[in-house]
């Protein structure tokens, strides 16, 4: 098994993104009605600590032009965050995480039909692999089959996995030309605006009750935001069809640690998504 620096940054993504959501299902908990929008708020700003430090430490250039882009990135960004979180108010997290989660097969898709990127049959086992575990391991089937409706949240869950398939394909396009960090600092100061601006919109009290969950989400925000580092910085060297999918694994993280810290049971299908997980990025790998 060879072990590249991006597969390794793809496999520090995933954990980073499992940890902080993880810390997100328990801040969005803690805070009650509207700590959704509150939650995905908060985060973004504490996701800024490390994105500045870093800017100021490295300072990139901003190639001329480039802001339109970052916008756009921005935007579908806030698109795929507030529908996943929209979606998941409505429906069962059995459904929209798996839906959503499947992210990194659309971005692959695309890395395939506009970038030209091509992969052998063994890799193109271990995408599909790690693709399907994902999805086995961030749902349980007997809750499925007791009757959870398929149309509650599913739209939203659609949007948010386009979304995120989208960006991610666009970052690994663009950030050869506009450099891992500029693109994601952009990216994410636009998106930060952004909900902060459509919270102001929906007069959303933000700051009530945050006092309680302020380490919480301090821990969350910053580890998703690393999370977007490493996942750019591995598709600087590596093809988007090979880090993607395995950035993508992140849902086998959180309920792994639900499983460790919260006691909660893992199902059959969930045992067998993380190895279905674990054969794919060995695949992807070789």
């Amino acid at each position: 098994m060879s072990l590249s620096a991006g597969i390794l940054a793809g496999i520090a993504a995933a954990l980073c993104w499992g940890a902080a959501d993880f810390f997100a299902k328990i801040i969005v908990d803690k805070l009650g009605k509207g700590g959704d929008l509150k939650a995905l708020f908060w985060t973004r700003v504490a996701g800024l600590i490390p994105l500045v430090l870093l800017f100021a430490i490295m300072q990139p250039a901003l190639p001329s032009g480039v802001f339109p882009a970052l916008v756009l990135l921005g935007a579908i960004d806030f698109i795929a965050y507030y529908s996943f979180f929209r979606g998941v108010s409505k429906g069962e997290v059995s459904i929209v995480c798996p839906i959503s989660s499947a992210w990194g097969a659309v971005a692959v898709l695309i890395s395939f039909a506009f970038i030209g990127e091509t992969l052998d049959a063994l890799r193109v086992f271990g995408i599909a692999a790690a693709v399907v575990g994902v999805m086995l391991t961030s749902t349980d089937l007997s809750r499925l089959r007791r009757g959870a409706r398929l149309s509650n949240g599913a739209t939203e869950a659609l949007l948010a996995m386009l979304g995120w398939g989208i960006i991610w394909a666009l970052i690994g396009a663009w950030g050869k030309g506009i450099g891992w960090l500029a693109i994601i600092f952009g990216m994410r100061i636009v998106t930060s605006a952004l909900i902060g601006g459509y919270a102001g919109a929906r007069k959303v009290r933000i700051s009530s009750g945050i006092g309680a969950v302020a380490l919480l989400i301090l821990a969350g925000g910053m580890l998703d935001a690393i999370g977007y580092l490493f996942a750019s910085w591995g598709m600087g060297g590596e093809l988007v069809s090979i880090v993607a999918p395995i950035s993508a694994t992140y849902p086998a993280v959180t309920v792994l640690l639900a499983a460790y810290l919260l006691r909660e049971k893992l199902a059959l299908n969930q045992l067998i998504g993380v190895l279905a997980i674990l054969a794919g990025v060995a695949a992807l790998a070789a």
